[in-house]
């Protein structure tokens, strides 16, 4: 019987002097928003060539490829579109008639599968030109990872360019509202 209590007594003496701790974890990050093209996984996307093959083609205009680019983001966003410059870029032996303003392209939303809705006049069918000037694309995209959306370019020169190669860049920006 003695040693009955003895084993009764450590093990109370045991539990009673076990104590549980605890430690408490905090993690930090800021919000966090990136845009890329599902092309290159890069911030800079392929080149988009649209040549003009026809004398009739400079009239109605060509139309791009489809280009997506999704948006990472752990709040709800906003996409918006704009250019770098007023005018293309020209590359050629010409001197004459190679100004060509920016609005000589259009953009349109293809697709959207971010959540967000589109900016007015991006719509397919509608294209939209664009310009220096910020125009708002995609507003209030879900926060989540792989939000894509899908555009496609319109170039419409007309007749009144000389021969040769306009460049410009198109920036999207993603920002957190």
């Amino acid at each position: 019987m003695i040693k009955e209590i003895l084993i009764l007594i450590l093990v109370l003496t045991i539990s009673h002097f076990s104590k549980g701790q605890d430690q408490t974890i905090q993690t930090q990050f800021p919000n966090i928003i990136e845009i890329t093209f599902t092309s290159t996984e890069t911030t800079s996307g392929d080149l988009v060539v649209m040549p003009f093959t026809t004398p009739a083609s400079l009239g109605a205009g060509v139309t791009s490829l489809a280009e997506e680019l999704k948006v990472n983001s752990n709040n709800n966003f906003n996409v918006s579109v704009s250019t770098n410059a007023a005018n293309f870029t020209y590359t050629g032996s010409e001197i004459a008639n190679t100004t060509m303003p920016v609005n000589k392209l259009s953009l349109s939303v293809t697709s959207n599968a971010t959540g967000g809705s589109i900016g007015s006049g991006f719509h397919t069918p509608a294209f939209k030109p664009l310009g220096m000037a910020s125009q708002s694309l995609i507003t209030n995209g879900y926060a989540g990872t792989d939000q894509t959306f899908t555009i496609k370019y319109r170039a419409t020169p007309g007749y009144n360019y000389a021969g040769g190669a306009y460049t410009v860049d198109v920036i999207f920006t993603a920002t957190q509202p």
